[in-house]
C-alpha cells in the first residue's frame, strides 16, 4: 500500500511536469491568449534570381534557391504595476541570403546576415477605454554578427493611442525610424468580430489577419503580413569592392494561412503556410541610400513557417 501511494505520488508530480496540472486534470488551464514571453520561428523567405557576380561575372544561371530566416525574441518585465506598466524585449535574428559569387569556390553561395535589438514597451492607462502605447528599438543589422559601425545601427520610436470597448480597439499612431536614414510612416490600429465565429485583426502597415478560436487552446488565422529588414553588408561578405559597405534591403509581403496550438499552459506550437511576395530587394549605396546597385530579382516563393512558445498560464 505505501508502494502504491509513492508511485501515485510520483505519476501525479510527472503530470504536473509534462502539461503543468496536477492529478492529470482536463487542461482548463491553457489559453491560446495567455501572455508570450518567448518565441522561436524558422521561416522561408523569396528566392534570389539574379545573384551577385563581383568583378568578374560569370555565366547567368537560372538560380532559384530559397533564403531563410531565424527569429527568438525573449520579452521580460520591468514594471507591472500601476497605471503604467514597462516591458523590455530581446530579440535575434539571423538570414540566410543566398546569390553572393564566391570566386574561391567558383559558385554562387549565401551569407549569414544578423539582427540583434533590444526593445523598450510601455503601456500606460489613462482610464478603462484608453490606453497610450509606446514602443522605443535599437539595435544592429549587419553581415557580422556584432557590429558597431554607424551603418550597422538602427532606431525606431512607435507611438499609439488606442481606445477600446467590450468588442472592439481602434487607435492611431505614428512610426518613426533609422537605419543610413529617417522615415517615418501613420500607424493605424483595429480589432474587432466579424461574421461566423471570426475577428478582424488590422495594424497597418505590418498586418491584416483574420482569426478564429476554434476552443480555448487552439485559433485558425489568415492573411497578409509584411516584412523588411536592413543589413550592412561588409568586407566579409563579398568578394567584390565594388559591392562592400553597402547595405541590404527588403520588404516583402507573406500571404499566409495558419494554425496555433497551446499544448500545454506553459508551451504552445505554430505553423503557418502560403507565399512570399517580394516587393523590393537588393543592394544600396551606403551614402546615398536611394541609389540601388544591385537588384536581386527575387521571386514568388511559398512560404512555410514553424516555431514554438512559451507562455504564462492564465
Amino acid at each position: 500500500m505505501q508502494a502504491s501511494k509513492k508511485w501515485t505520488f510520483f505519476l501525479r508530480v510527472l503530470c504536473t511536469l509534462l502539461v503543468g496540472k496536477c492529478a492529470c486534470a482536463k487542461l482548463s488551464a491553457q489559453n491560446i491568449d495567455a501572455p508570450r514571453f518567448f518565441e522561436f520561428n524558422l521561416q522561408s523567405l523569396s528566392s534570389t534570381t539574379t545573384p551577385v557576380f563581383g568583378a568578374n561575372p560569370v555565366i547567368a544561371q537560372n538560380y532559384v534557391e530559397p533564403n531563410y530566416l531565424f527569429e527568438a525574441s525573449l520579452r521580460f518585465p520591468v514594471k507591472l504595476h500601476g497605471q503604467t506598466r514597462l516591458f523590455g524585449q530581446i530579440d535575434v535574428e539571423q538570414e540566410s541570403m543566398f546569390g553572393f559569387w564566391e570566386a574561391a569556390e567558383s559558385e554562387v553561395e549565401d551569407i549569414h546576415l544578423y539582427q540583434n535589438q533590444l526593445s523598450f514597451i510601455l503601456m500606460h492607462d489613462f482610464n478603462k477605454e484608453t490606453r497610450l502605447y509606446s514602443t522605443f528599438r535599437a539595435g544592429t543589422g549587419s553581415s557580422q554578427a556584432l557590429d558597431f559601425r554607424v551603418g550597422a545601427h538602427s532606431f525606431s520610436q512607435v507611438t499609439l493611442l488606442e481606445k477600446r470597448n467590450d468588442r472592439r480597439k481602434w487607435g492611431v499612431g505614428l512610426a518613426l525610424s533609422y537605419q543610413n536614414r529617417f522615415s517615418f510612416l501613420p500607424v493605424l490600429r483595429y480589432e474587432g468580430p466579424l461574421a461566423g465565429k471570426w475577428n478582424l485583426d488590422v495594424l497597418l502597415p505590418a498586418r491584416i489577419l483574420i482569426n478564429r478560436k476554434l476552443n480555448n487552446s487552439s485559433r485558425l488565422f489568415a492573411g497578409i503580413r509584411g516584412s523588411s529588414a536592413t543589413y550592412l553588408v561588409g568586407d566579409n561578405a563579398v568578394v567584390s569592392d565594388l559591392y562592400s559597405n553597402t547595405t541590404y534591403r527588403r520588404l516583402d509581403v507573406r500571404a499566409v494561412f495558419g494554425f496555433e496550438r497551446q499544448i500545454t499552459p506553459w508551451v504552445g506550437l505554430r505553423g503557418e503556410l502560403g507565399a512570399n511576395i517580394p516587393y523590393r530587394a537588393g543592394l544600396y549605396d551606403l551614402e546615398n541610400p536611394r541609389t540601388q546597385i544591385h537588384d536581386f530579382g527575387q521571386r514568388v516563393m511559398p512560404h512555410a513557417n514553424f516555431g514554438f512558445f512559451l507562455s504564462l498560464p492564465k
